[in-house]
């Protein structure tokens, strides 16, 4: 497992986050991947520490949601070390909501096969 601190830059707004990596086996398949979840959004204290970026207040829901989406498609796209786009579509997947999402769910294709 491997916990990382980000910033998400969307618009004026600068919003810390923290993720957990691991690499899981479907039972069913025996397909492995690497799965990606948020540990904290909004706040981090490493990511604080090594930028001075502090805890962001949401204004709505609807703001978190959005915000936590785009997260979903950037974390998608770094990938391992910005190498997302370098494998195929369900190598990386993030946890969003209880569903597992891959570059496809956002119209990007990732490497052929």
């Amino acid at each position: 497992m491997e916990q990382d601190g980000f910033i998400l830059t969307w618009g004026d707004r600068q919003i810390p986050f923290e993720s957990l990596s691991s690499q899981v086996t479907d039972p069913v398949s025996g397909e492995t991947y690497y799965l990606v979840k948020f540990t904290a959004f909004g706040f981090s204290a490493a990511v604080e520490l090594r930028t001075k970026v502090k805890l962001y207040r949401f204004g709505s829901d609807e703001e978190l949601a959005t915000a936590r989406r785009l997260a979903a498609e950037a974390l998608l796209v770094y990938g391992s070390n910005y190498n997302g786009l370098t494998y195929p579509d369900g190598v990386n997947r993030v946890e969003l909501n209880g569903f597992e999402l891959r570059l496809s769910d956002f119209g990007i294709e990732g490497a052929c096969a």
